[in-house]
């Protein structure tokens, strides 16, 4: 369904990463990606990836977009696979609406939306069901179900676990820019390596005048420690380098020179996602206090960074938010709904089923139960078909036919990418 294929060229900014690998004594790890995108199908007005009954979409152009968005119309996205079948089979989809309150009514779920581009009168709906799953994206997920259990006291049963090890894929992210030649070639993201057993370290890559993130990013400071001692070597090194800081500010070409380094660990540390409340009625806030502190800074990360900018000749840079303020940063927030066999350990079972709460089940990130140190949007992938495979079909459902078309055209695909 993801339609993964592995990108093959190695182009400039690949290159320099495969020397820092080897110079690392770790080149045996560095490989190019799998990546979601039609990179060698039919040029135009065609569907590469289901036997042509999916829609269609464009070659790749290697424009480097992937990440803020393709406009070429070849990236596998999620409204061109299981969302584009779903609604082929049946299903009504219902943009611009947002859930505000779920309330269970006599075996029945009320679910109270309101329709988010209306700006003067807010139009509510209340939907009923018999089972619901929530696919909100983690930071979605743990808003809603924090609300309904302490803002709006709708589902007081679920776990006083929710928002538990909340998850930032032990991540880090830092940047080269100004290098010497144009480095966002290809996709967005080509290749990785790991530079030792827990850590990967991927580059990724915007398209031209993609400059927003810019802003973010101050030259680089090392060190972890505390706030101010990273703040000062901050400044200093501001003070000391002018002119390099000045070409990070006045670089209106930033993202051409530019690669962004994902750092990504499997060791264990972990925050937690509060309800704050307030007279207008509360806000999630990130607890990142416990005795698994999720670091804001990654030596060998850093390493990894520095090392590429010799290579490249270009000038490495730290998140100002990690530096100024030791708050990490990620692409991946995992986690806030555990595991467990019980409410009492956790908010789901082995099924991704609520506990306490009758054919209710949560499917994204929020249930990942660990830093996984890669992207992590195959795992979530896999673990919601098996949560899904799991609820019982019902007297008289057309899900074994669904079911079974989509097999058949996944099996399609798989022939025609062997042949």
């Amino acid at each position: 369904m993801l339609g993964r294929t592995k990108y093959k060229k190695l182009n400039v900014e690949d290159k320099a990463l495969e020397e820092v690998s080897r110079d690392m004594n770790a080149h045996e790890t560095f490989e190019t990606v799998f990546v979601g995108v039609n990179l060698d199908g039919p040029e135009k007005d065609s569907d590469p990836y289901f036997g042509g009954s999916g829609p269609v979409r464009n070659r790749c152009t290697e424009c480097g977009g992937c990440m803020a968005g393709c406009r070429e119309n070849a990236k596998n996205t999620l409204d061109r696979n299981y969302l584009w079948f779903a609604e082929k089979l049946g299903l009504e989809i219902l943009p611009e609406t947002k859930v505000e309150k779920i309330i269970p009514v006599n075996g029945l779920y009320h679910i109270e939306t309101r329709k988010i581009t209306s700006f003067l009168i807010k139009k509510k709906k209340i939907f009923r069901a018999k089972g619901i799953v929530i696919s909100a994206g983690t930071l979605g997920t743990l808003e809603l179900l924090l609300k309904q259990k302490y803002k709006y006291n709708t589902l007081p049963l679920l776990s006083d676990q929710l928002g538990v090890n909340l998850r930032t894929n032990a991540e880090t992210l830092s940047a080269v820019s100004g290098a010497g030649e144009k480095l966002n070639n290809g996709v967005a993201i080509t290749s990785v390596f790991h530079p030792d057993p827990h850590t990967h370290v991927e580059i990724v890559k915007y398209p031209d005048n993609s400059n927003a993130m810019k802003w973010f990013f101050g030259l680089s400071a090392e060190g972890s420690g505390t706030i101010a001692g990273r703040s000062w070597k901050l400044f200093k090194k501001t003070l000391s380098h002018p002119a390099m800081f000045l070409k990070t500010v006045f670089n209106f070409n930033w993202s051409t020179r530019l690669v962004i380094f994902l750092t990504m660990q499997t060791v264990d540390n972990a925050m937690r996602m509060v309800w704050k409340k307030s007279l207008f009625g509360g806000k999630m806030k990130i607890d990142n206090s416990g005795q698994k502190k999720v670091p804001s800074y990654i030596p060998v990360g850093q390493e990894v960074m520095e090392r590429y900018a010799k290579k490249v000749e270009g000038i490495p840079q730290n998140i100002l938010l990690e530096v100024l303020f030791d708050r990490p940063t990620t692409a991946h927030i995992l986690g806030g709904c555990p595991m467990s066999e019980s409410a009492g350990s956790g908010v789901v079972d082995n099924h991704l089923k609520v506990h306490g709460y009758p054919d209710f089940y949560i499917s994204d990130g929020s249930v990942i139960q660990g830093n996984i140190g890669v992207n992590p949007a195959l795992t979530i992938t896999a673990m919601s078909e098996y949560a899904m495979s799991m609820i019982p079909v019902r007297d008289g459902s057309s899900q074994p036919e669904i079911s079974k078309k989509l097999v058949t055209l996944e099996d399609e695909w798989k022939r025609k990418r062997s042949v």
